[in-house]
């Protein structure tokens, strides 16, 4: 039995590992609109909620301190992400602050809130759902790809530096996955992009499921060596490109 923190929960990848977790644990979901939350989730009585905007990066820090915890947390999950398209001639200050507010700057702040030692139990663990654009680069999205790829440099400095707590910090990075962002993502193509798209992935296109299981394989003991990493899972895509 554990108490997880969740950020993104609301659809998707985060929905999915919700319900993993939910068997044996109790969850407190950081949520912008609790309205947003499926029934079942938001009438469970094992699951607590946070309300914040994570684009008010800023405030993060103190509205998470201000909320009181019953027991210390065993795990960090940050699913929350935005994603947009803009050419770089048309990307304006406001346009990359507000990716990097929700992308990065409220992720150094959660981990900040959890490092504490009277937030969290020693040996628990971090894990943060990034993007393989973390890695890849794509036309159009600078703001995106920049704020992933700064998702690795925290990684890897904040599993050295909690270490000393036995605390594993990691990132899963998945391709497109059927969701509802990731159909999106799709239909914005032409029909000739879309299948050119997806026959990149040589496994298919990833189901949210394959996320969570690997999620909880890092939250686990069963990971208990593997820290400081940006675990790719892309049905081949990288590889392909």
């Amino acid at each position: 039995m554990g108490n997880y923190l969740i950020f993104g929960a609301t659809s998707g990848i985060g929905e999915a590992i919700c319900h993993k977790l939910l068997d044996n644990n109790s969850l407190v979901m950081v949520v912008r609109d609790l309205s947003k939350v499926s029934h079942d989730l938001k009438n469970n009585n094992k699951i607590k909620f946070i309300i914040h905007d994570l684009i008010n990066s800023s405030l993060l820090f103190e509205k998470l301190s201000e909320f009181e915890i019953v027991e210390k947390f065993d795990g960090l999950i940050y699913s929350a992400g935005v994603e947009n398209t803009l050419p770089i001639k048309a990307l304006s200050y406001e346009n990359l602050l507000a990716i990097f507010n929700v992308n990065i700057l409220a992720i150094h702040q959660s981990i900040k809130y959890f490092s504490q030692k009277k937030i969290s139990n020693t040996n628990s663990s971090i894990v943060i759902i990034s993007s393989i654009m973390s890695e890849l680069g794509a036309s159009g999205k600078t703001a995106y790809c920049s704020s992933k790829s700064a998702i690795n440099g925290l990684v890897r400095s904040s599993a050295l530096e909690l270490s000393r707590r036995g605390i594993k910090v990691n990132a899963i990075s998945p391709g497109i996955v059927i969701t509802k962002m990731g159909m999106n993502l799709l239909n914005k193509m032409t029909e000739e992009q879309r299948l050119h798209e997806i026959s990149k992935y040589p496994l298919g296109l990833g189901k949210v499921g394959y996320i969570s299981d690997l999620c909880e394989f890092l939250l686990s003991e069963k990971s208990k060596w593997i820290t400081g990493q940006n675990l790719i899972i892309d049905g081949g895509y990288s590889i392909n490109s």
